[in-house]
This record gives structure tokens, C-alpha cells and sequence, in this order.
């Protein structure tokens, strides 16, 4: 069997991004990793909203709340082609300082890498979600407000949920 050119981009990614994860653990310990790779996701999705603007002219909206800058983020996903439609996520606030996110439809296997990850050996909670992670990240970067992430569930193949909360 021969893998097709489409595929071999994202299996690079996967094995990298589990790489990424499993070396934080292991390097950093089980206090540090998560602000390792947060940091990572938080750079990420820089670079990604400059990139998108700089070369394509589509700019995220700054936001005045953690639910407002992940939707501003998702408009910018589909406007870039990365997510089809906002129908992919459910957000729903817990206060004011808690933002609950459901990922129904992982927008690039992001299902198998956390797979990946689980028949590893990690918990669910020793897993850097990039989908949520990013969403951390761009409620930092569009409404400047300091916040980390839980992952509650990881499922692949149906969804994963975490939690966007305001330090």
C-alpha cells in the first residue's frame, strides 16, 4: 500500500503534534507542560490570523468577551476554509468567566491525533487539544483576556469538550 500525497501531510502533523504533547509531558512535567503547549497553540494561531490577513485580507474582529472572540475566530475558520460552518461547535457561557466548547466536527483529524494520544496511555486531561487550545489562544489575542483551558472529554469520532476559563 502506498499513501496518497494528501494524506502524508497530515500524518506528519499528527505524529509532530502527539511528539509536541508527549515531550512537554515528559520534559516539563505534569505542572509545566500545559503552559508549554498553551504557549505553542497561543503562537499558532498568531502567526495563522496574521498570515490570513497579510496575504488574504481577512482580519478577526476584536472582541469584549471570551464567547465573542471564539466566534469572531470561527468566522474567521470559515472564511479561511479550515471549519464549513459554525454548526461544527456549540459554545455556551458559564458566567461570565466561563466559556463551555463542544467540537462536533474536529476541522483537521484533530479526532485522530487525540486518538492517538489515548492509545498512547494519556488521559484525557494530559492531552493538548490544538482545537480548543487555539480557541484559548484567540480569546487572548482578540479580547486580551488571560484565560487557560480544561479539556472534560475526549471522544474521537463524536466530540470533545473543554472549558475556556478567565484566570
Amino acid at each position: 500500500m502506498k499513501v496518497a500525497n494528501e494524506q502524508s501531510g497530515w500524518i506528519v502533523a499528527r505524529a509532530w503534534l502527539n511528539a509536541l504533547n508527549e515531550a512537554a509531558l515528559k520534559h516539563l512535567g505534569p505542572k509545566n507542560w500545559k503552559m508549554f503547549c498553551s504557549l505553542v497553540d497561543e503562537c499558532a494561531s498568531k502567526h495563522w490570523l496574521r498570515i490570513l490577513e497579510k496575504e488574504f485580507g481577512i482580519k478577526a474582529e476584536q472582541a469584549d468577551s471570551l464567547k465573542k472572540a471564539v466566534e469572531n475566530y470561527i468566522q474567521v475558520g470559515i472564511l479561511a476554509g479550515l471549519f464549513n460552518s459554525e454548526s461544527q461547535f456549540e459554545l455556551r457561557e458559564e458566567g461570565s468567566d466561563r466559556l463551555q466548547i463542544r467540537v462536533l466536527s474536529c476541522p483537521y483529524f484533530m479526532r485522530e491525533v487525540c486518538k492517538d494520544a489515548l492509545q498512547g496511555g494519556l488521559k484525557p486531561e494530559q492531552i493538548n487539544c490544538p482545537r480548543i487550545g487555539c480557541f484559548r489562544a484567540a480569546a487572548v489575542l482578540l479580547s486580551g483576556i488571560p484565560c487557560y483551558y480544561e479539556v472534560q472529554k475526549v471522544d474521537p469520532g463524536k466530540e470533545c469538550v473543554g472549558t475556556v476559563v478567565k484566570q
